[in-house]
């Protein structure tokens, strides 16, 4: 691909998020988007998650994104007790062990995904997550994906899996509780899994540990901070 193609995807990006009071106010964030080059696709069902394409000569790309927009039943009934229970934990100084232990159990997960991705059909998903440990929010079996937390104990993640694109699959993690704030998202198409941190939240919003936890996931086999969108090019 011509760097210039990667340029033009990489300002666009840049351009629809740098006025993000704009993208969250609803009534002119599809206007927005717009302007930046992207086209809305579908809301993800169950999620806060939104697609948009972006179209380039010779080339179409598919981004999800997290876009808070709308004070609807989800950001009242989801979004906004996650807020509460963060801004409810305190600033308690995790051992590293801790945090290393955790990372490595959101890792091991993330790596079921990635290989289910591969190798299973949708129907076979949710009674292979479920064997595996997996508990089931939602499912949409119409547009192929499903929603996902670890079943025991209080989960770290939640996790999208989505078989909608019959050209690469995706999984997209959203980190809770006190490291609230992290996006993590892996494709059948990547060799390793991105580590971000949601653009559409401000940093005080994070949970306390959410930098920290980012770091350590850094440090393991497969993760790195390189954004999503740039793997799917």
């Amino acid at each position: 691909m011509d760097f210039s193609i990667i340029l033009k995807i990489s300002a666009n990006i840049e351009s629809a998020f740098k006025n993000r009071i704009c993208v969250q106010k609803n009534r002119q964030c599809s206007n927005h988007w717009n302007s930046a080059g992207f086209h809305p696709v579908n809301q993800i069902a169950g999620t806060t998650y939104r697609r948009f394409s972006l179209f380039v000569p010779q080339w179409r790309f598919q981004v999800i994104f997290r876009v808070i927009s709308t004070a609807s039943e989800l950001e009242a009934n989801v979004v906004s007790p996650l807020r509460k229970q963060v801004a409810a934990v305190p600033e308690a100084d995790i051992s590293l062990a801790a945090m290393i232990e955790r990372a490595s159990n959101v890792a091991k997960q993330m790596r079921y995904f990635g290989l289910v991705t591969r190798r299973a059909l949708f129907h076979e998903l949710v009674p292979s997550a479920r064997r595996a440990g997996f508990a089931l929010i939602s499912e949409n079996a119409q547009d192929k994906e499903a929603l996902f937390r670890w079943g025991d104990g209080k989960p770290d993640f939640t996790f999208l899996v989505s078989f909608r694109d019959p050209h690469i699959r995706w999984v997209v993690a959203e980190s809770l509780g006190d490291i609230f704030g992290l996006v993590l998202t892996s494709s059948s198409h990547a060799s390793t899994v991105s580590v971000e941190t949601n653009l559409a939240l401000r940093q005080k919003e994070f949970g306390p540990n959410a930098l920290r936890f980012r770091d350590v996931l850094l440090i393991m086999p497969g993760f790195d901070d390189t954004p999503a969108w740039m793997k799917s090019i």
